[in-house]
């Protein structure tokens, strides 16, 4: 994930893949999953203190891929359709450094079926720049 911009309004830019495979060997049948995806939005960060800043995000997450079933050797490839889907969530920062902290955060997105879906994150980010 990249964030530019300032303390209280920033533009974010993620971009992930995900690749999974599923066997079912009794009925001789392997589904493999491919997804890439695209998420755009705003964050704003509330610090605290120079340690401890919630934050919250907002925008939206294209997604495409596609599906390889394999039943007893015969393969085929269904392509999933783009879709966009919208989210939001909120997080707390803790800096143990002034250029590294610790980010934990929850972001709900609302998928095609009108179902939210939960993604946890715990990770560690770095700061460049003069800021």
């Amino acid at each position: 994930r990249v964030l530019y911009g300032v303390t209280l309004l920033s533009g974010e830019a993620e971009y992930t893949t995900s690749m999974s495979r599923k066997d079912y060997p009794s009925d001789d049948i392997k589904v493999e999953d491919k997804v890439q995806r695209l998420s755009l939005g705003i964050r704003s960060t509330f610090p605290f203190s120079q340690y401890f800043a919630p934050y919250i995000r907002l925008g939206g997450r294209a997604s495409q891929g596609e599906t390889k079933i394999t039943t007893a050797g015969e393969s085929e490839t269904k392509d999933n359709p783009l879709r966009v889907d919208p989210y939001a969530g909120a997080g707390i920062t803790i800096a143990f450094h002034s250029n590294l902290a610790v980010n934990a955060g929850a972001t709900l997105i609302r998928n095609s079926e009108q179902k939210y879906e939960t993604q946890y994150t715990l990770s560690l980010s770095a700061r460049f720049g003069n800021r």
